[in-house]
C-alpha cells in the first residue's frame, strides 16, 4: 500500500501569493540597477569612443606631421651639400691655371664626396653647354669615376637647359620622377631628384654646371608607415595629385605614361581633392574613415632656390608634362574597416564587462529575491508556528483546569481545527485512543465535523485497517490524495481531498491517532506535518498527564489509607510502650531531673529504684536515634533495672545483665549509651559507671571538682562486659551537686549548625541555684533561646543529685 510517505513528495511549503512576490521582488532589485548600470556603461562607452576619436585624430595628425618634418630636413640638407659642393669647385677652379689640373682636382672631390654620401646616384661636372666632364656613379653600395670615353652629351636634357637659365648662386631642383637611361624609364623603378648649379669663375664667366641625382628610394623609404596604425594608407601625391608614395604599385608614378594620366588622386576621390587641393593642412572624417593630410614643401623656405620644369619631353612614351616641384601633399587615411575594427574592440570589451555586470545585477537581484522571499516564507511560517503554539497553549491551559479527560479530548480537536490552514480546508477530524479492553484496536473518543454513519463505521478500528489503523500499526504518519485508489478510507472519496493520519505517542508506546481529513487538499509538506507532530505530541502530554493524575489519585487515596491505618497502628504501640516504660517503682529519692523528648516515645531514659538494702539506683540512658524505633528497647531495660534492684542485686550485675541481653535482642546497629548511679545517702558516697554518655560532673563550691568520662562502650555492642574497670567511686560533701545529662543538652544547634556545648552548660551549672529548686529549667531554657525556636533535634534528658 503506497501512502505517499516518502521523503521525495514531500514539499516546500510556500506562503500565499508567493510566486507574485518572488517577481515583484526580483524586479525591485533588478530594473533600479540595470538602468543605473546601462547608464553608467553607455555614459563610458560614450566617453571611451570620444577618447578613442581623439586619440585616433592624434596619433594621424603626429604621424602627418613627423613625415612632412621628415621631407623638409631631407631637402635641406641635400641643398646644403650641392652649395657647398658648388664653392669648393669654384675655388678649385680659381686656384688651378690649368684645365687638367681643375679637372683631376673635381674627380677627386666628386668621388670623395660620393663615396662619403651613399644617398646621391650621381654626381656631375658638364661643361656650359652640357657635356659631361666628369662623372662619378655609386651603385651597389660602390663608388666609381667614369672613363673619359663614356662620358654622355647631356645637352638635350630638360633639367640641363633649366640650369643653364639659373643665376648665380641660384639651385635648380627637378621634379620628382623616374631615371630614364638611353631614353627609357629604368626598371626597376628608381624614382630620382636632381639638383643642379651654374658655375661661375671669379670674373663671372660661366665655367661649368654641378649636377647631383639624389636617390629617391632613399628619401621615400624614410616614410616609415610602421608609425602608423595597422591597416593605415599612407599617400605621398604631387601637386597634381600623382602617386609617388600610395598603397597599389600600379598607380605610382602615373604621369611618367601617358596610358596612367587618368591615375591621379584627384580622379579617384574627386570629392576628397577638391577638399584638400586649397587647404595646407587638414583633417576630414569621409566614407566612415579618417583623412589627415599635410602641404609640403620642400623648397620653399629656401630663397634663393628656383624649382622650373620643362613642358617637352624628347621622349615619345614619357609624358611631356613636368610638373614643378612646388609643394606635395602627405595624406594618411585611416579606412573605414579600421576605424569599424577599433570601434569594434571596444564595443567588445564594452559589451563583455555590460554582459558580466548585467549577469552579476541579475544573480544579485535573484539572491535578493531568495532572500526576501524566505523572509516571507519565514514571517509566515512564524505565524503559523505562533498560532500551533497558541493552540497548543490553550489545550495545555484547559488540560491544568481538571477537567474530565473526554472534554478535553473534545476542547483539544476543535482547538485544532480552527488552525486557520485547517480551516480554510474546511477539515474534519476524529481522535482515536487505544481501546482499554482490546488489543490492537483504536476508540473513537472525540469527533468534530464527522457523519454520523462515519462516526458509527470508525467506533472501533482494528490496527492496519483503514488509514488511521495504517498509522497506528507503523506508528508513522500516513498521508493520502483522494485520487489515489488504492488508500482505504471510511471518508467519503471525492475530488481535491486529502488526509492526514498522526499517530499519538508517549514514553510508553502508542495511546492513540490524530486523523485530519481536508475536503480541500493541500500540498502536503515538512511544514504541516510538523505541526500535527507538535498537536499530536500535546495530546500525548495531555493524555499521559490525565491518566498520571488519576493514577496519583488512586496512589493518595491508597497512601492516605496506609498512613491513618500506619498512625492507629502506631498510637497503640505507643501507649503500650508508655504504660510498659511507665512503673510505680520509679522512686525520685534524691533524684531532680528534666526530660524533653522530641516524640512522645522517646529514645531516652530516666530510671530510679531503691534496693532493700537502702541503696538507690538511678540510670539515665539513650538510645541510637528517637522515637519508635529507640523507644523498643525501653521496656527490656527498665524491666531488668526493676526487677534486678528489687532482688538487691548490686549494680555490676544489672550493668551485665542488660548488655547481654541488648546484644542478644537489639539489631546491629542499636546501641545503647547508658549512665548508671548508685547512690548511699548516709556514706555520702556514690558508684558511677559511664558507657558512651558525655562527662558527668560534679560541681562543688562553683566550680566543676569531677569529671567522670565514659570508660566503658554503649551497651549492646559487644557481650563482654567489664564493668569493673568502668565503675568510679567518690565521696561528696554537703552542697555538692551531680549532673548527668544525654548529648541532646550539648548537641543542640541553631540554625547557623552552632551547637549549644560542653561549656555553656558548665557555665549554668556551676552558679548558685536561685529561688528555682535547680538549675534545670535554666538550661533548658537556655537551650531553647540558643535554637531560636527551632524545631528540637534530639530528645533532651538531665539529671541533678545534690547534698
Amino acid at each position: 500500500m503506497d501512502m505517499h510517505n516518502s521523503d521525495s513528495d514531500v514539499q516546500d511549503l510556500q506562503a500565499p501569493d508567493e510566486e507574485k512576490w518572488r517577481l515583484a521582488y526580483f524586479s525591485q532589485a533588478f530594473f533600479p540597477f540595470y538602468i543605473i548600470l546601462s547608464l553608467a556603461f553607455f555614459t563610458i562607452y560614450a566617453f571611451d569612443s570620444a577618447r578613442y576619436q581623439e586619440r585616433m585624430e592624434l596619433v594621424d595628425r603626429s604621424a602627418v606631421r613627423v613625415h612632412s618634418r621628415y621631407l623638409i630636413g631631407v631637402f635641406n640638407a641635400v641643398m646644403a651639400d650641392i652649395q657647398v659642393l658648388a664653392r669648393q669647385v669654384q675655388l678649385m677652379h680659381s686656384l688651378s691655371n690649368r684645365d687638367h689640373l681643375f679637372i683631376a682636382g673635381v674627380e677627386e672631390m666628386l668621388f670623395a664626396f660620393s663615396d662619403r654620401k651613399a644617398d646621391f646616384l650621381q654626381a656631375r661636372l658638364l661643361d656650359e653647354h652640357g657635356r659631361e666632364r666628369v662623372r662619378v656613379n655609386r651603385t651597389g653600395g660602390r663608388t666609381e669615376l667614369v672613363a673619359k670615353d663614356q662620358l654622355q652629351d647631356k645637352s638635350n636634357r630638360y633639367y640641363v637647359s633649366n640650369v643653364q637659365r639659373m643665376t648665380p648662386n641660384a639651385v635648380y631642383v627637378s621634379p620628382f620622377d623616374l631615371n630614364i637611361e638611353y631614353g627609357k624609364v629604368e626598371l626597376p623603378f628608381n624614382p630620382v631628384i636632381r639638383f643642379g648649379m651654374m658655375l661661375h669663375a671669379i670674373d663671372g664667366k660661366r665655367i661649368g654646371m654641378l649636377v647631383l641625382n639624389y636617390a629617391g628610394r632613399n628619401l621615400l623609404s624614410g616614410l616609415d608607415g610602421r608609425e602608423l596604425c595597422v591597416g593605415c594608407e599612407l599617400h605621398l601625391l604631387n601637386s597634381t595629385g600623382y602617386w609617388m608614395v600610395g598603397p597599389r604599385y600600379d598607380d605610382l608614378w602615373g604621369f611618367m605614361w601617358s596610358k596612367n594620366r587618368d591615375r591621379t588622386f584627384a580622379i579617384r576621390h574627386p570629392a576628397l581633392w577638391r577638399w584638400m587641393a586649397p587647404h595646407g593642412n587638414g583633417q576630414k572624417r569621409f566614407d566612415g574613415g579618417l583623412v589627415t593630410y599635410a602641404t609640403v614643401e620642400p623648397v620653399s623656405s629656401m630663397a634663393e632656390i628656383e624649382s622650373v620644369g620643362t613642358l617637352f619631353s624628347p621622349y615619345d612614351d614619357v609624358v611631356g608634362f613636368k610638373p614643378y616641384l612646388d609643394q606635395w601633399k602627405l595624406v594618411v587615411i585611416r579606412p573605414a574597416h579600421v576605424v569599424a575594427d577599433d570601434l569594434f574592440l571596444i564595443n567588445k570589451k564594452f559589451l563583455f564587462f555590460y554582459l558580466v555586470a548585467t549577469i552579476l545585477v541579475v544573480v544579485g537581484a535573484f539572491f535578493f529575491m531568495r532572500t526576501r522571499i524566505r523572509r516571507l516564507r519565514a514571517v509566515w511560517m512564524e505565524g503559523l508556528s505562533q498560532e500551533v503554539q497558541d493552540t497548543t497553549e490553550a489545550i495545555l491551559r484547559f488540560a491544568l483546569s481538571g477537567a474530565p479527560l473526554q472534554e478535553q479530548l473534545d476542547q483539544a480537536l476543535a482547538q485544532t481545527l480552527r488552525l486557520s490552514w485547517l480551516r480554510e480546508a474546511d477539515a474534519q477530524g476524529a481522535l482515536f485512543l487505544q481501546d482499554d479492553t482490546e488489543s490492537e484496536k483504536l476508540r473513537l473518543v472525540s469527533a468534530e465535523g464527522l457523519p454520523a454513519d462515519v462516526r458509527s463505521e470508525c467506533a472501533r478500528v482494528p490496527y492496519g485497517q483503514c488509514l488511521c489503523g495504517e498509522a497506528a500499526s507503523r506508528k508513522a504518519l500516513v498521508f493520502s490524495l483522494s485520487q489515489e485508489e488504492n488508500a482505504q478510507t471510511h471518508f467519503k472519496r471525492e475530488e481535491d481531498q486529502s488526509h492526514y493520519c498522526m499517530p499519538i505517542i508517549t514514553s510508553d508506546g502508542l495511546i492513540g491517532v490524530l486523523s485530519v481529513h481536508l475536503k480541500r487538499s493541500i500540498v502536503r509538506s515538512q511544514a504541516y506535518e510538523r505541526f500535527l507532530s507538535l498537536i499530536s505530541g500535546t495530546l500525548a502530554s495531555v493524555v499521559e498527564r490525565k491518566r498520571v493524575d488519576e493514577a496519583l489519585e488512586q496512589a493518595l487515596e491508597d497512601v492516605k489509607h496506609h498512613r491513618d491505618k500506619l498512625a492507629f497502628e502506631r498510637k497503640f504501640i505507643e501507649n503500650i510502650l508508655v504504660r510498659i516504660r511507665s512503673s510505680d517503682q520509679f522512686d525520685p529519692g534524691v533524684l531532680r531531673f528534666l526530660l524533653a523528648p522530641v516524640e512522645k516515645t522517646a529514645g531516652d531514659l530516666l530510671l530510679s529504684a531503691q534496693r532493700p538494702n537502702g541503696l538507690q539506683h538511678i540510670l539515665i540512658g539513650d538510645f541510637t536515634g528517637h522515637g519508635l524505633p529507640s523507644a523498643i528497647g525501653g521496656p527490656l531495660v527498665s524491666d531488668i533495672f526493676y526487677s534486678m534492684t528489687a532482688k538487691d542485686l548490686d549494680l555490676l550485675e544489672i550493668i551485665d545483665e542488660m548488655n547481654r541481653k541488648l546484644t542478644l535482642k537489639l539489631p546491629t546497629g542499636f546501641y545503647l549509651t547508658a549512665g548508671l548511679i548508685e547512690v548511699s545517702m548516709s556514706e555520702k558516697r556514690l558508684r558511677l559507671f559511664n558507657a558512651g554518655l558525655p562527662e558527668m560532673l560534679v560541681v562543688r563550691a562553683g566550680r566543676v571538682a569531677t569529671r567522670i568520662e565514659s570508660r566503658h562502650l554503649p551497651l549492646g555492642i559487644h557481650e563482654l562486659l567489664m564493668p569493673e574497670e568502668a565503675v568510679q567511686s567518690i565521696t561528696l560533701d554537703s552542697g555538692d551537686r551531680v549532673y548527668a545529662y544525654s548529648d541532646g543538652v550539648i548537641e543542640a544547634d541553631d540554625s547557623k549548625g552552632v551547637m549549644f556545648g560542653q561549656a555553656r552548660l558548665e557555665e549554668i551549672v556551676t552558679q548558685e541555684p536561685d529561688e528555682r529548686e535547680c538549675l534545670l529549667e535554666q538550661v533548658l531554657e537556655e537551650v531553647q533561646e540558643h535554637q531560636h525556636g527551632d524545631e528540637q533535634a534530639d530528645d533532651i534528658t538531665m539529671l541533678e543529685i545534690a547534698f
